[in-house]
């Protein structure tokens, strides 16, 4: 049976139901190919069972020899009946002594998990800290392409490997953790909410580094991690914090405002630094932003100073902008901007030049005048 496909009866193009699907996921969750493929789909369950020893395929224009462990990267084609006695079958692999069945099970897991996860992420769980290292690196590898996928089942191996001592293991977690916050953005939220209460700075560091990737979901979670992270006491977590501003400014312009009300006074250069791209994109005009642009006129960091006196046209009018600029210079030290600060100071209908002074003056207003008047000369007579 042809699957059925909803279409438009006036363009005939599909019609769109349901949550967009995540065409990205969906293009990479296939197995990889290889000769397994070509197995004869009779001969796949009694070669992963053990049941004959080899089975020869041509591949690629070569013959092969296909063994036990090919059959395993297999088992994901069986379909239909034979799929309860696939899954027994790479059941029995993911617990075998041979390493090798091992590792082509882990390979299998994701994409039988589709079709049968029962207790297969249970060994997941078990095979990443297997005694042999390439079972563990498999293992790892099988946790970021299933995480996305199964959140719930992977939530607890996620959670102890993100707090590994292991430095591979960790970093195979957080690579996974990534993909989630792709898919998931809850789930990585609860991840990052309990990874930023741990002592271990460097763990912390590494949870707030996925805050940008998260930046464009509008969460009071997220919100709420990223003003706690601009607080942390260690400098890694609030330079993690400070990036995520930027792109938080295009889709939540309130909450950064919020946001930047911290970092813009934060003892590190590159917090600050952070803060000032973001303050860029808001609208200067806006309460918070006023009082944020009078006060970093007068904060220690000189490129904020700068930015914000030169952001004073746009918040006062010119007499306002003059009178703050003579207060900002009594107490300014800084060569180029008492420089600006007197530019700001200007009054150019009085002091500017003389093309200055006319571009403040009113054009005159035009004068109809009568006919024979003498600014019009008379008509001539006609000869």
């Amino acid at each position: 049976m042809r699957e059925y496909i909803a279409r438009d009866p006036k363009t005939g193009k599909p019609l769109r139901t349901g949550r967009k699907r995540r065409q990205g996921l969906d293009l990479a969750y296939r197995p990889g190919e290889g000769p397994w493929d070509v197995i004869p789909l009779d001969r796949v369950l009694p070669l992963a069972r053990g049941e004959i020893e080899v089975h020869p395929v041509t591949w690629r224009n070569s013959e092969r020899l296909m063994r036990q462990s090919d059959a395993v990267r297999a088992l994901p084609r069986i379909r239909g009946r034979e799929q309860h006695e696939a899954h027994i079958t790479l059941e029995a692999a993911l617990g075998s002594l041979d390493t090798r069945l091992r590792i082509a099970a882990l390979a299998s897991l994701p994409y039988c998990a589709l079709q049968h996860s029962e207790t297969l992420f249970e060994h997941l769980h078990e095979l990443l800290e297997d005694v042999d290292e390439d079972v563990q690196k498999a293992a790892q590898k099988c946790l970021v392409i299933v995480a996305p996928v199964f959140p719930s089942v992977t939530e607890e191996s996620m959670r102890r490997e993100l707090r590994s001592n292991d430095t591979a293991r960790r970093q195979s977690a957080f690579q996974a953790l990534k993909q989630v916050a792709d898919a998931w953005p809850e789930v990585a939220e609860l991840h990052i909410d309990e990874l930023i209460r741990e002592e271990e700075g460097e763990l912390r560091g590494m949870a707030a580094a996925l805050l940008t990737r998260l930046a464009k979901h509008k969460s009071a979670t997220l919100w709420d991690l990223i003003g706690w992270c601009l607080q942390d006491e260690a400098v890694v977590v609030r330079r993690h914090a400070a990036r995520a501003l930027l792109p938080l400014a295009d889709h939540a312009p309130q909450i950064t405002q919020i946001a930047l009300e911290i970092a813009f006074f934060d003892e590190d250069e590159k917090v600050r630094l952070s803060a000032l791209k973001a303050s860029k994109k808001l609208d200067p005009n806006s309460f918070r932003m006023q009082r944020l642009i009078s006060d970093g006129t007068r904060h220690s960091d000189r490129n904020i100073r700068i930015s914000c006196i030169k952001m004073l046209p746009v918040i006062m009018d010119d007499v306002e902008v003059r009178v703050q600029a003579s207060e900002l210079l009594e107490q300014e030290t800084d060569p180029q901007i008492q420089t600006l600060l007197k530019e700001l100071m200007i009054d150019e209908s009085l002091e500017g030049t003389e093309a200055e002074k006319n571009a403040f003056l009113a054009p005159a207003e035009k004068v109809e005048m009568d006919e024979g008047s003498f600014a019009n000369p008379p008509h001539p007579m006609p000869g």
